[in-house]
């Protein structure tokens, strides 16, 4: 749902920032152009809600933070933190007076976008050597600026930045439909993530075909994740084969089939015709393992998912010794339930001397929603 701005323009946030326009926000953030009258520097600003949870203060302290150790040409650069008059949290970074990058090139391929897209790999390049992924590449957070001419790309918004084991957080990461699967998964990912969301987001603009472009999400949801990607050049011949063949290997579905680093993509980049998966010295950083040897278990709950759909109800016990993959194998099955369609209620069993919510809890307060909203 889209989210008013707090701020009116010519009002003053901190005493200090002139508010010149609003440029977007979500449910806990919003972020504003401004003038600072102290430099009559324009910048932006970003700031939580009135009414954004107390646990967000942290997240926007931690954004700030991951911003404020880069100093690169393709990173937002990240000035100053502080509170507002109110007692919300804010920082300030360089305002970006640049397109996103699908309304930049628009529809089509266009040999500057090369270009662009070794500006974005070099910056991730950076980002993933700090120990961190982005995790929410999307067309609206790679803005390109006009230069004389030429194309420069800055990545904003690390709201979603962190550390590459993303099993641990409460809350998903990322942009549906341009997110990676293991990400939605749940279990944990690495850069390979991030290679994927960039490989999708130049998918769409050189194709025209990407969940930005698509009116049903569910159903390109399902394309995208339960089959492969045409090839771009099937869309326009005119694309390079060297550069299609650089996007196809960014969208494959198992990480393992993508280049390990953004170092090994912009040396594909660099040597047209060599083998986007090839390994020849960049440097690495650490890697998810892969999900295998399930494939019969798997099919054995698609199997009563489907049952469960034409109204024959059942249950099964997953049990095994620890560390053999349970927990692997629940997060694929509530990844496939979910593009069915399927509602997924997750619970823990509690344990001595902690108040955990049962099954039951969570049901009711599902049914509670579902009658509130109008869905029972």
């Amino acid at each position: 749902m889209a989210q008013a701005a707090t701020f009116k323009t010519s009002q003053l946030i901190a005493d200090r920032f002139k508010v010149l326009s609003w440029l977007g926000g979500g449910e806990v953030t919003e972020t504003y152009k401004v003038r600072d009258t102290v430099t009559n520097r324009v910048l932006a600003l970003k700031t939580l809600r009135g009414d954004a949870p107390k646990v967000t203060e942290a997240r926007l302290g931690r954004e700030f933070y991951w911003l404020s150790r880069f100093t690169h040409p393709g990173i937002v650069a990240a000035l100053d933190y502080g509170a507002t008059t109110e007692g919300r949290p804010y920082f300030t970074m360089e305002f970006v007076d640049g397109k996103p990058i699908n309304v930049f090139f628009g529809k089509g391929f266009r040999p500057e976008l090369q270009s662009v897209t070794a500006q974005l790999l070099d910056a991730l390049d950076r980002v993933h050597a700090q120990g961190l992924i982005h995790c929410d590449l999307k067309p609206q957070n790679i803005l390109v600026v006009d230069r004389d001419g030429s194309p420069h790309a800055k990545l904003i918004d690390f709201g979603f930045a962190g550390q590459p084991a993303l099993s641990d957080e409460d809350t998903a990461r990322g942009t549906l439909g341009y997110v990676a699967p293991e990400v939605l998964k749940g279990v944990d990912a690495d850069a390979r993530a991030d290679l994927y969301s960039l490989g999708l987001v130049l998918y769409e603009v050189i194709t025209g075909r990407g969940p930005g472009e698509e009116k049903d999400l569910r159903k390109w949801l399902r394309m995208q994740y339960l089959s492969e990607f045409k090839p771009p050049r099937e869309f326009d011949e005119s694309i390079p084969e060297e550069f299609a063949a650089l996007v196809m290997s960014l969208v494959q579905r198992e990480p393992e089939r993508r280049p390990s680093s953004a170092a090994a993509v912009i040396e594909q980049l660099t040597r047209p015709g060599a083998d986007a998966t090839a390994e020849t010295g960049p440097p690495e950083y650490p890697v998810a393992p892969v999900f295998v040897g399930r494939t019969g278990e798997l099919a054995s709950l698609k199997e009563m998912l489907d049952n469960a759909a034409k109204g024959r109800a059942g249950a099964v016990c997953i049990t095994g010794e620890r560390g053999v993959g349970k927990s692997r194998l629940l997060s694929e099955f509530k990844f496939m339930a979910q593009l069915e369609g399927a509602t997924i209620l997750s619970f823990e069993r509690a344990s001595s001397g902690a108040a955990r919510q049962s099954l039951v809890n969570r049901a009711l307060e599902y049914l509670g929603a579902c009658r509130r909203t109008g869905l029972s």
